[in-house]
């Protein structure tokens, strides 16, 4: 086989390590990266101990600018992305009419998925500044893109995208644009990925919220005889009432899911007024990207909170629930310590003014 063209079952193996090699990759921080967050003291508080106390987080060394270096990064992700996206249209069609006239192409995308993968890996580097939000969606954008060649190869390497009048090329082919199209509209830079979660967060409270809230507006039901609803009652929504007991429960809980929005929502403002505030004086800045980044580890464990709680609240609600208290007490814990943070950065904002 001439040089540069590679067969189609060789460049499977060769993605297949590739995806491990990506599966791998920590968006969380090795050990060596993690460090305490910044920790406001909470006044009465006891619970220092919960989820919430215990993190560690992997600190942002930018927030709104984004480094030359990680710039490069992505474009260099965004070029291969848009060269994987063009081959794929190429090769399917090639490879239709004739057998094995596409491996100059299929040496194309594996280089291509290789440079993707070499933007994920780069900007999982230490020394690049990215945080946790940033280095995920590089990360599972670029497993995407490779877990889409795979299946695209692997369709022709079987036969079944090469039957006559199959749509299977096409289907495996649309996928791969897809993945490539998601490449190239990450969010870019510490600022946008955290902010693409915080929406992400605040929309998931948001549904929970209006979920419940049309529950407890509805009547409840008699516990003595909840046992006696029919099938014909639990298919228009008699299933989904609750008992005056479960009722005195659930209402402030969707409290506390109503609360956990407006704090999300306070968060995504607060970070961003602290980036503007950003000076030249490196140690100060480094103060800032550490409470934003422990500001916005809060809001994961507040949002990821809300939908595990949401989870645990449709009738009959368990109420001897140890679980339940303790996601209660949890998201509890955060939503103080993420409120208290706001308000005493916001302290020390107009102290230094």
């Amino acid at each position: 086989m001439p040089e540069n063209i590679t067969s189609i079952s060789a460049t499977i193996d060769a993605l297949m390590r590739l995806a491990e090699t990506l599966k791998e990759l920590n968006e969380r921080g090795s050990d060596k990266e993690l460090v305490n967050p910044i920790n406001y003291p909470l006044s009465n508080d006891n619970d220092q101990e919960s989820s919430a106390g215990e993190m560690k987080i992997l600190p942002i060394s930018f927030y709104r600018s984004i480094p030359d270096e990680v710039a490069k990064a992505y474009k260099l992700m965004e070029d291969a992305a848009e060269l994987v996206s063009a081959s794929s249209t190429k090769f399917t069609l090639v490879e239709r009419i004739n057998e094995n006239d596409g491996h100059k192409l299929v040496a194309e995308m594996l280089r291509g998925a290789e440079i993707i993968a070499t933007g994920a890996l780069v900007m999982h580097s230490s020394n690049m500044g990215l945080g946790r939000s940033a280095r995920y969606y590089a990360k599972h954008s670029s497993r995407a893109v490779v877990a889409s060649l795979i299946s695209l190869f692997q369709s022709f390497d079987a036969g079944t995208a090469r039957i006559r009048d199959s749509s299977v090329g096409a289907q495996k082919t649309g996928v791969v644009w897809q993945c490539c199209d998601k490449v190239i509209k990450i969010p870019k830079g510490n600022r946008n990925a955290m902010r693409r979660d915080l929406f992400q967060w605040m929309k998931d409270c948001n549904d929970t919220w209006e979920e419940f809230r049309e529950m407890i507006d509805a009547p409840a039901v008699d516990a003595e005889n909840i046992d006696d609803i029919n099938w014909d009652e639990f298919c228009v929504g008699s299933g989904e009432q609750f008992t005056e007991t479960e009722l005195r429960i659930l209402q402030p809980c969707v409290a506390l899911i109503k609360c956990s929005r407006g704090t999300i929502s306070a968060i995504l403002k607060s970070c961003d007024d602290v980036g503007k505030s950003m000076t030249s004086i490196e140690e100060k800045n480094d103060i800032y990207y550490l409470w934003i980044s422990s500001l916005h580890e809060l809001a994961r464990i507040i949002g990821e909170g809300v939908t595990e709680l949401g989870s645990m609240l449709y009738p009959p609600l368990e109420l001897d629930d140890e679980g339940l208290v303790e996601e209660i007490n949890s998201l509890s814990c955060a939503l103080k310590k993420a409120n208290q943070a706001i308000l005493e950065m916001s302290e020390d904002e107009r102290e230094n003014c």
